[in-house]
């Protein structure tokens, strides 16, 4: 669903400004420092529900002001999206998609964007944790079930982690056990489709490349354990994990690498 329009306020360096877009390709032109880039994130804010340049939404606010607005026109021959995000430097922040008070999830996969950028390379040249980010951040905007699951599983991590540091017993582990094992084989279950899909796509577009003599190749860590396997690999790991103080079993230790 393209944009059709978007305005903001106190957005970065914008005190105040309106844009509306042409239909197919646009290009944004100006000196260096006048906020080409601030647009785009505006409208990456408006479609993920966070910014692509900071994790700390309140940095967006204009110094001298207290609070930002971005509202957006999202148009398609059929439908048509009026969102708005704002927050205060209290970080309260509102959302609504046509009037309707909603959260960030029910932005995910509405108008679906992907970023272009110097700061992408670490998707190929990072850490697996860059590549596992930006996979998550894919399948989550094409896959509301996905979304929910992987939400869901880093919930009940973050409940296991924080025991761990705690370093009390073992014991303690075995409900989140259950959770995580429930969500993270959801969660495997998807991906691996997913991987598949996007292995196919990237195949045929790395062969349309020149004279089809480079081949672009991901390697993935398709797991196919039940949840019954995966509660053995957990309670099997506690030693190690209290140890650590970090879970080492589940979908957040995925490894992914590309191939030239």
């Amino acid at each position: 669903m393209p944009v059709h329009s978007i305005q903001m306020v106190s957005f970065r360096n914008h005190e105040k400004l309106e844009m509306e877009f042409s239909a197919g390709i646009n290009v944004i032109w100006g000196e260096n420092g006048s906020g080409k880039t601030v647009v785009l994130e505006a409208i990456h804010l408006l479609s993920i529900g966070k910014s692509f340049r900071t994790n700390r939404t309140s940095e967006i606010i204009k110094h001298e002001n207290d609070t930002f607005r971005v509202e957006g026109v999202f148009l398609s021959k059929t439908k048509k999206n009026s969102i708005l995000f704002s927050q205060g430097k209290d970080r309260r922040r509102k959302i609504k998609i046509n009037g309707s008070d909603v959260g960030i999830k029910d932005l995910i996969g509405k108008t679906p964007v992907i970023i272009l950028s110097p700061e992408e390379q670490r998707i190929t040249k990072g850490s697996p944790g860059n590549r596992r980010k930006y996979f998550d951040k894919l399948y989550s905007t094409t896959s509301g079930s996905y979304f929910e699951n992987l939400s869901m599983y880093f919930r009940a991590l973050k409940h296991r982690n924080a025991l761990l540091k705690e370093k009390k017993n073992g014991s303690r582990l075995d409900p989140w056990d259950e959770t995580l094992a429930e969500f993270g084989t959801k969660v495997w279950r998807e991906r691996k489709e997913k991987n598949k899909d996007f292995i196919d796509c990237l195949s045929t577009v790395s062969a349309s490349y020149g004279d089809g003599s480079i081949a672009v190749s991901l390697k993935t860590e398709d797991r196919g354990f039940n949840k019954n396997q995966m509660l053995t690999m957990l309670r099997g790991a506690h030693q190690k994990d209290l140890i650590i103080k970090q879970t080492s079993v589940g979908p957040h230790r995925d490894k992914t690498n590309f191939f030239i």
